[in-house]
């Protein structure tokens, strides 16, 4: 799905919120708890989510960088841990996950565990 699809669906998601049902477009980035806090608290009081409006093209920026950090990461180091990323990205280990299930579907990354000690280790292909 290309970037403009997912502003178009972000954008849709979160007028949405306007009817009742807010926080749907955090769900479809993958920001679960800002999710659940917008849809038991109506976007807080609406002010969250009319601010969204405004913020939705720097969620969705948010989001592409964290792929390319990992690269970069991954690339530099021989191989590379989730409490590594997790320290270099200072994202969420649920988004790094996320992202990391994408690149290796996308055929960018791969998993393997190290030799010594068994952790599971990614690497750039």
């Amino acid at each position: 799905m290309d970037n403009s699809m997912k502003k178009l669906i972000c954008y849709a998601l979160c007028a949405v919120g306007f009817f009742g049902v807010a926080g749907l477009h955090h769900f479809f980035l993958g920001n679960y708890i800002r999710g659940f806090l917008y849809l038991f608290t109506l976007g807080l009081f609406y002010i969250g989510t009319i601010f969204d409006l405004f913020h939705i093209p720097a969620m969705l920026q948010k989001t592409s960088r964290l792929d390319v950090a990992i690269l970069k990461i991954c690339r530099s180091k021989y191989e590379t841990t989730l409490s590594d990323l997790v320290i270099e990205t200072n994202a969420s280990p649920e988004e790094i996950k996320k992202t990391l299930d994408k690149l290796r579907t996308n055929h960018l990354i791969t998993v393997d565990n190290r030799s010594h000690d068994g952790a599971i280790v990614y690497r750039t292909i």
